[in-house]
């Protein structure tokens, strides 16, 4: 049988000229603080999602291509542009604007079963209203438990931590890379993965040429175990009605922290320290700790108070002085931190 060869189309030049219109995509971190108390999900798939948005008939022309057959143009949006991806979030999010239960990138939820059943009925409604087509065949409808950014949102999913289980220790630094971005991104469920990988990552450094030993063998099991033990890392949902406590720590070559509501955690973050940053004296390392986990944790603690709790009680002294009092690195970690709205308490440790 005859197989005629696919069509291909590659705008390289169109992208060259392209004035990008950027918009803000989704993350998990993002979308994690609106699912307090919701026990049932779906996520709905779009079927062939970026031809759900029409072109306007001057981009169209612009998307015109040359076959065998004569000369065709794109009337939806097609893949390969190169703010494609920016304008399909932009148009869902506008789709589904002002519905409740329902978030970006398909997943709806709910509290109880009715609920959920409420806000799905919505949400196809207005798929139907505006023409986006969905894929059932890639959805997933009425489960307590799913998959969605490589997570079954409080806790990884089994395929990632059976593709760490089944990595071969890296031969060279771009495998190496590879392994620390799949560690890294099931970070949030990992404490101290920071002290677990810094071996590991002195191997990236320019000055560092890549000799692996056993030293790294063990490192590289450590590192594995830390995120695929059992029973597997579970978070909590974040409630903006509960507490908020902030637990940090700095140890010689790294810096940890978990973000807790009722002793049980919203995540964790961690981060190996530079050659520079390894000889910073304690009590900046602490500030440091608790200024960059703020950061991260922006969108959980700005505008609440916030309990940070911390072993070294000089920290206490240290934020009830005038700022002059401080060394110049501190008083800028505190100018940075003035934004936030927390007391610092001991934690005997």
């Amino acid at each position: 049988m005859h197989r005629q060869a696919p069509s291909m189309s590659r705008p390289k030049r169109l992208g060259q000229g392209y004035q990008t219109s950027h918009y803000p995509l989704p993350t998990l971190d993002g979308i994690t603080h609106k699912l307090a108390g919701a026990h049932y999900f779906s996520v709905m798939d779009a079927r062939s999602g970026y031809w759900a948005i029409k072109l306007t008939e001057e981009s169209s022309k612009l998307k015109t291509f040359n076959t065998p057959f004569g000369r065709y143009r794109f009337r939806r949006l097609p893949f390969g542009i190169i703010s494609a991806q920016d304008e399909f979030h932009r148009k869902i999010d506008e789709v589904y604007e002002g519905l409740n239960g329902v978030v970006t990138n398909g997943l709806v939820y709910g509290q109880t079963k009715e609920e959920h059943n409420r806000n799905l009925c919505a949400m196809l409604q207005r798929s139907r209203e505006r023409g986006v087509r969905l894929n059932p065949e890639k959805s997933t409808v009425g489960v307590t438990e799913v998959s969605y950014f490589g997570h079954l949102l409080i806790k990884p999913d089994p395929q990632k931590i059976s593709a760490i289980k089944e990595m071969e220790p890296p031969k060279n630094c771009a495998e190496l890379e590879t392994v620390l971005g799949m560690v890294n991104y099931l970070a949030k469920f990992a404490p101290s993965l920071s002290n677990a990988n810094a071996r590991l990552c002195q191997l990236l450094k320019q000055s560092s040429e890549f000799l692996w030993d056993k030293q790294h063998d063990i490192a590289f099991q450590n590192v594995k175990n830390l995120i695929t033990r059992e029973p597997g890392p579970i978070l909590a949902y974040y409630d903006p009605d509960k507490e908020l406590r902030l637990q940090v720590d700095a140890s010689k070559y790294g810096l940890g922290a978990v973000l807790l509501q009722e002793g049980k955690p919203i995540g964790y973050v961690s981060k190996s320290l530079t050659d520079c940053e390894i000889n910073y004296p304690q009590i900046e390392k602490e500030l440091y700790a608790i200024w960059f986990r703020c950061k991260l944790f922006h969108q959980y603690i700005y505008g609440r108070q916030v309990i940070v709790e911390s072993d070294l009680k000089l920290l206490e002294s240290i934020m009830r002085k005038r700022l002059a009092a401080a060394p110049p690195r501190l008083q800028r970690m505190i100018l940075q931190l003035q934004k936030y709205d927390f007391t610092i308490t001991h934690r005997p440790g």
